[in-house]
């Protein structure tokens, strides 16, 4: 026996194992080596010539490109090549290249794919995979691809793409699938757009809960914070004391995106909306259309508060601004604008299409200031140089108290009413107006051109930029200006529907040369006019083909005047 460094005593025996240990170790490591160098012998490599993959026509010859052997000496290595390609019939052949040793044993392989096709195309079918449409969050865009067969062989492999999609830019993209054949090429393509994630939230203190409103088109499903699905885009999660809540919203392709909610950041915005009026018969009506992710709590106005969404004041209200309160007390003021335009107004009018309740014809000296003043406020609530101000003055001279009497030639077009109306007795036949007020007119009343060119001059339109005859065909903006109504002029037939459904209040009916008359109000099939053919009458027209209610006479064109507003006003 003996000791080590530690004293340990050590035995004969013990020592004889280590030494066993040691020369098994030794063994093993040459023996590898062996392997090692015997497997280096054979590292001979077989390459192939030309293309893994290759396409020939139907019946033309296939001449196989062949092989190479690297790393090694041709002597003594050997290849079988397997497989067969027809060209006779139309298919997919597979090659397969074997190198083997001078002992027989395989050293290496590798395979060759060939498609024999038809240069016809008329047996090969190109479809998408996926959608025609499809759409992709941002930075969430991944290719879906299209698929190739002949006669029922895959042949997707020989399409290229050709795409302009930036993934990470919100835009319309295009995606073009081609396969080439023999010069002929066969194409589909695919609209791919990304769009951002568009979501509205609310964190509802009183209810614990998230809501959810999801705006994207193709939407699939959200994942929420408990891992469930929910498929409605309105949203709504019971949350639990956590601060950050995750939601996973997909698309029907997969595409998908994550919406994160802090619930530290409470509702602080609030209601969004409308507010319209409407008058009659000295009443005014507020109607309010608004939303907001909690709710709406209240409406008010003037200090008053209302519950329901629509509530009416016993006097006519102008520049009325009402306050819309969610269930968080966050509020919004929302100026209240006029349902002008969207439909007919609450004018009663007899069989004759005349207005109801009036006192006859205006009677000189009478006081108008009164009316004036309704009339300027009228003009202020619709808007300095709109087509809305321009109806709603036509619609004014058509509800006032007393008629204005037809006269041929009559025009007036300073603010407000002219005090000389019904000055004079009528006079039959033509009359040439006087320069007197500093403008033309002729004090017994108007003509037809006189009232449309009166309601444009009430809305803020100065003389020289109003036609104030042929104004269907003539040159609206002063002698120079740029509006000839004549290239904006549509007869009422079936082939101008388009045209006729861009009809708004503002716009102008006319047969020319003979009459013109003025738009307040638009339905799905019919127009309401204002026209002045001896007294002032509210007319209906057949928005189709132009034939007149209530006993009036048809149009032949009506008159877009959306550029003129565009070029002189405020559209």
């Amino acid at each position: 026996m003996y000791t080590d460094e530690f004293n340990t005593p050590v035995s004969n025996t013990q020592n004889n194992i280590f030494s066993k240990i040691i020369m098994i170790m030794v063994l093993i490591i040459v023996i590898i080596a062996i392997v090692l160098l015997i497997k280096g012998h054979d590292s001979a490599k077989l390459n192939l010539r030309g293309l893994e993959q290759m396409t020939v026509y139907q019946y033309d010859r296939f001449i196989d490109p062949g092989y190479t052997i690297d790393g090694g000496s041709d002597n003594g290595y050997y290849v079988n090549v397997e497989g067969y390609v027809n060209t006779n019939r139309i298919g997919i052949y597979f090659l397969k290249y074997v190198l083997y040793n001078k002992s027989g044993k395989e050293v290496s392989e590798t395979n060759r794919q060939v498609i024999v096709l038809d240069d016809t195309l008329s047996n090969i079918t190109l479809t998408l995979k996926g959608e025609d449409e499809e759409y992709f969050f941002i930075g969430d865009y991944f290719d879906l691809g299209a698929e190739a067969y002949q006669k029922n062989n895959d042949i997707s492999s020989l399409i290229t793409v050709d795409s302009n999609v930036n993934p990470n830019i919100v835009g319309k993209y295009e995606v073009k699938y081609q396969l080439s054949i023999n010069n002929k090429v066969k194409e589909v393509t695919r609209k791919v757009n990304i769009i951002d994630l568009d979501v509205v939230d609310d964190t509802d203190l009183m209810s614990s809960r998230i809501d959810l409103l999801i705006k994207c088109d193709n939407y699939d499903y959200t994942i929420l914070p408990d891992g469930m699905k929910e498929y409605s885009q309105d949203v709504s999660y019971k949350y639990n004391g956590v601060s950050v809540y995750d939601f996973e919203i997909f698309l029907k392709n997969g595409s998908k995106k994550k919406y994160s909610v802090d619930i530290a950041n409470m509702d602080k915005e609030g209601p969004v909306g409308t507010c319209n009026v409407s008058y009659k018969d000295n009443r005014t009506t507020i109607t309010v259309n608004a939303s907001d992710p909690s709710g709406i709590s209240k409406y008010s106005y003037n200090g008053l508060d209302f519950y329901g969404n629509t509530t009416t004041i016993n006097s006519i209200a102008t520049n009325i601004t009402i306050r819309v309160y969610d269930k968080h007390s966050n509020y919004t003021e929302m100026k209240c604008q006029s349902e002008y335009g969207t439909g007919f107004r609450n004018i009663d009018i007899d069989a004759r299409g005349r207005v109801k309740n009036k006192s006859g014809y205006i009677v000189c000296g009478n006081s108008i200031s009164q009316a004036n003043k309704e009339l300027a406020d009228l003009m202020q609530m619709y808007g300095y140089k709109t087509r809305w101000a321009v109806a709603a003055a036509g619609e004014f001279l058509a509800k006032y108290q007393f008629d204005i009497p037809y006269f041929w030639g009559g025009k007036y077009v300073k603010t407000g009413l002219n005090p000389e109306w019904g000055c004079r007795h009528k006079v039959y036949g033509k009359v040439v107006c006087t320069k007197e007020l500093g403008g033309d007119f002729c004090e017994w009343g108007l003509d037809c051109t006189g009232l449309t060119s009166w309601a444009f001059a009430q809305a803020g339109f100065p003389q020289e930029q109003i036609r104030q005859s042929d104004q269907s065909g003539g040159r609206w903006g002063g002698d120079n200006g740029s509006f000839i109504a004549k290239q904006h002029r549509y007869a009422f037939n079936s082939s101008n529907l388009a045209y006729a459904n861009q009809i708004l209040p503002g716009d102008l009916v006319a047969v020319p040369g003979k009459h013109v008359a003025l738009v307040i109000g638009v339905s799905d099939s019919t127009i309401q006019i204002v026209e002045m053919k001896g007294p002032i009458f509210v007319s209906t027209i057949d928005k189709r083909n132009g034939a007149g209610l209530n006993g009036q006479g048809g149009f032949d064109y009506f008159v877009l005047m959306e550029d003129f507003y565009k070029a002189y006003g405020n559209p």
